[in-house]
């Protein structure tokens, strides 16, 4: 068993139960014991976070380009052993406050940006095992 909650007296909508130690497993169950009122339980989601025991993927190669006032494509090189990336753009290199989630290379079409206001982008490749930073530029096209 991970955590007994039967003799809870919280109600969080939202519950994280962290193992320092870590474990490992295979499979998990959730279960439930009650819930008020005679209602059905509804689960909305379950998140288990880890490390695989393979490797991390490589550094994305990628460019980034401003297409409009408001809009830039980032085009990423497919590359093995990758589950998806994470485009971070910003006003600086050490201020990279947006983020686009991607699952698939190619060309990427990112919104919200600012006209007249230079940004920086960075590509992080993602996978079972870890996060590969990707390297920081100016994005092409900007002020």
């Amino acid at each position: 068993m991970i955590e007994d909650k039967s003799q809870a007296q919280t109600d969080l909508s939202h519950d994280l139960i962290l193992r320092e130690e870590g474990f490992r497993t295979r499979f998990l169950r959730l279960s439930h014991m009650a819930v008020p009122y005679g209602q059905q339980p509804c689960v909305s989601g379950l998140r288990v976070f880890g490390l695989g025991q393979g490797e991390r993927p490589a550094a994305p190669v990628f460019t980034a380009r401003r297409d409009s006032d408001l809009d830039m494509t980032v085009s990423i090189a497919a590359q093995e052993n990758t589950l998806g990336y994470n485009i971070l753009f910003g006003n600086s290199p050490d201020k990279l406050y947006h983020s686009y989630m991607a699952f698939k290379s190619g060309d990427q079409r990112v919104g919200a940006l600012i006209k007249d206001r230079k940004y920086f982008v960075r590509v992080d490749a993602f996978n079972e095992n870890g996060i590969t930073e990707g390297v920081c530029v100016q994005l092409e096209g900007g002020a």
